[in-house]
């Protein structure tokens, strides 16, 4: 069983590093990525502590990536071309057991609802995509996984508790969230691995305080899917409310050489 946690740790996680780990470490993940992390230093001291290698995802902007790994990361690599990419994605890969690998890729997308961002968030997935299949057979298992900052197709929104701001964005879009970012993901093949277990829960991420709208999501492939055995919003810790603004979510996959076989 192999376990992955994507969390995005708000504006480098300063001053609260302590309830960070106890959030992570209360999951125990075999891979982590991070979205917002603002200095290597950080990253470092959280790997220490989660026992874990790491690699540094820098980007265009101060909000970078980190990903550390118990698991062997056998090729690590950054894309951040701007336009369109806002921030950066990281391609990697995993040997889960000896000779097999999986394919990794972590984002943290533009931000924000209103349907330009939405344009640009499909714009980035847009390059994700034609990266993937650049880089991988169709056969082989692959995960993208990160802060998506978009919502998707089926999922409701509870706009009377989002923030003011957000609010007169959909007010000047006649109250429509707009939704066709992440279909573009789905119609490519990949499952929302959330979706595929939860069929009515709403698996909100976010803000901790009073959850409303669910941003943060896995996608695998076929051959990543069929290993998928749980996913969840990963709020068990006590501390995960003061940890950040977003509640981390997991996955848990049971790999099987036959399944990749045909």
């Amino acid at each position: 069983m192999i376990s992955i946690l994507s969390y995005n740790i708000l504006d480098g996680g300063v001053g609260r590093e302590t309830e960070i780990i106890s959030t992570i470490k209360s999951s125990n993940p075999d891979i982590v990525l991070l979205q917002e992390v603002f200095d290597e230093d950080a990253l470092s001291r959280f790997s220490k502590s989660l026992d874990m290698d790491y690699k540094f995802i820098i980007g265009n902007s101060k909000r970078n990536l980190g990903l550390m790994s118990k698991i062997p990361i056998a090729f690590c690599q950054t894309h951040h071309p701007f336009p369109p990419i806002r921030r950066a994605f990281v391609e990697a890969r995993f040997e889960y057991e000896p000779g097999k690998y999986f394919h990794f890729f972590g984002v943290h997308l533009q931000a924000l609802h209103g349907v330009v961002f939405e344009a640009w968030r499909l714009w980035e997935i847009t390059i994700i995509l034609r990266t993937i299949k650049c880089k991988i057979s169709k056969k082989e298992p692959c995960l993208i996984a990160g802060d998506f900052n978009a919502i998707a197709p089926r999922d409701r929104v509870i706009k009377a508790a989002m923030p003011l701001y957000i609010k007169l964005i959909l007010f000047l879009q006649g109250w429509h969230i707009f939704k066709f970012a992440l279909k573009s993901i789905l119609d490519n093949g990949f499952s929302d691995c959330y979706r595929f277990i939860n069929k009515k829960e709403d698996g909100f991420t976010l803000p901790t305080n009073n959850p409303n709208a669910r941003l943060d999501y896995f996608f695998a492939n076929k051959e990543m899917i069929a290993n998928l055995k749980e996913c969840l919003v990963a709020n068990q810790c006590e501390k995960s409310r003061k940890a950040s603004d977003h509640y981390p979510i997991l996955t848990r996959f049971d790999f099987s050489f036959d399944d990749f076989l045909d």
